[in-house]
């Protein structure tokens, strides 16, 4: 019966959607159940409704970057929100940088060697500013993640594969680049 519970878990997606104005937004566990050790991902998923954008970790002269702050379980680590490649949009006059697509901002959570034997309970305090040409609309959610704990790590092949979708979108470092800048 634990077995089957657990396998029956796997079909679900752990996660939570809120509806703002002007974008939903998601948060997903690509796993169902934890196992000691193990680091896993969790996206924030931003669907914008039609002539709205969020805003990039660096937006330009106007606008507040997407965030997320994390209440964990003692000896649970956060990584830093992994941003995909911007858009340039226009906020009034302004070049702003951001996004008008969909968006997937990817975050890193590590476990630690020592569980107990119950659900883990993860919290996100999730912000952004969904604007359009006329408005700009702070979001704010604290979203919550229960995920299961077992000896085996259950993963969720959707969520898997939009987080592999997301990171296919990550800027990668040009390793031969190099610039430089004089101010004259």
């Amino acid at each position: 019966p634990a077995a089957f519970s657990l396998l029956a878990l796997a079909t679900e997606s752990v996660g939570e959607r809120f509806q703002g104005k002007g974008v939903e937004a998601s948060l997903l566990s690509e796993v169902a159940v934890i196992s000691p050790g193990q680091t896993f991902t969790v996206a924030l998923t931003l669907r914008h409704e039609p002539g709205f954008h969020t805003y990039w970790k660096n937006p330009g002269t106007v606008g507040m970057p997407t965030q997320i702050v994390w209440k964990l379980p003692p000896g649970f680590k956060a990584g830093d929100l992994v941003w995909q490649s911007p858009e340039r949009s226009k906020m009034f006059k302004y070049d702003v940088y951001g996004y008008e697509a969909n968006a997937t901002l990817l975050t890193e959570i590590k476990v630690p060697a020592n569980l107990p034997a119950k659900p883990i309970l993860l919290q996100a305090k999730a912000s952004w500013m969904a604007c359009n040409d006329s408005s700009c609309n702070p979001g704010y959610h604290t979203f919550e993640l229960r995920l299961q704990v077992g000896e085996k790590t259950i993963w969720d092949p959707k969520v898997k594969q939009l987080v592999r979708d997301a990171r296919s979108r990550i800027p990668v470092p040009l390793p031969d680049l190099r610039a430089e800048a004089e101010s004259k």
